[in-house]
């Protein structure tokens, strides 16, 4: 199986809605996993990078939990 090469992360608050924003290999789909206790993790969504080696996501249920913690998985 061919890796995948590391993506970063960065997360930031808008209007308490947590907006991720990722860099890594363009063209790259990654799912979008969220835990609150980083034990148990859910997919919530998907993140593809476009030609700018960048993509972002929004966390639609950011609000309801405020303290979340999260990662990219590999597709």
């Amino acid at each position: 199986m061919p890796s995948i090469p590391v993506a970063s992360i960065d997360t930031v608050a808008s209007g308490g809605t947590p907006a991720l924003t990722a860099t890594g290999q363009p063209g790259q789909t990654y799912n979008v996993l969220s835990s609150p206790t980083l034990v148990n993790w859910t997919a919530i969504g998907t993140m593809t990078l476009d030609a700018t080696d960048s993509g972002q996501f929004t966390d639609p249920a950011g609000t309801s939990l405020p303290n979340s913690y999260y990662r990219l998985q590999g597709q």
